[in-house]
Order: C-alpha cells, then sequence, then structure tokens
C-alpha cells in the first residue's frame, strides 16, 4: 500500500471511532430525535411527500408499475 492508502484507511477508521463514541456518549444525536428536530426546520418535508417523491422516481425509472 502507498502513504495516500494508509492515510485514508487511518482517517476511516479515526472517523468511525468518533462517530462510535458520539452515538454511544450523546443519546440526542439518535435518528428519532434528529428526525423530529429537522420537521420542525423543514415543515415542507413530510412522509407524505416523501413517499409521493419516492413512488414518481421508481415509476419514472421503471421499479415500479
Amino acid at each position: 500500500m502507498d502513504a495516500t492508502t494508509k492515510l485514508f484507511i487511518f482517517m476511516l477508521l479515526v472517523s468511525l471511532t468518533i462517530g462510535g463514541v458520539v452515538l454511544l456518549t450523546m443519546p440526542e444525536y439518535r435518528i428519532k430525535n434528529i428526525y423530529q428536530t429537522n420537521k420542525n426546520y423543514y415543515p415542507q418535508i413530510n412522509d407524505e411527500n416523501v413517499k409521493k417523491d419516492l413512488q414518481k422516481l421508481l415509476s419514472k425509472n421503471g421499479f415500479t408499475k
């Protein structure tokens, strides 16, 4: 392996480790909490709109009938 690859792997491992520590020690960084706070900031994005947009995208690309 060259030096760039080793640096990339090292940075990847460090970032995964730090991310794991944050998830273990800070309960406010959970998907449910983040989803709830994002609902206040982006009210135009809701479950119905996301489902509609996904159905359009999938049908446009031929993944659904």
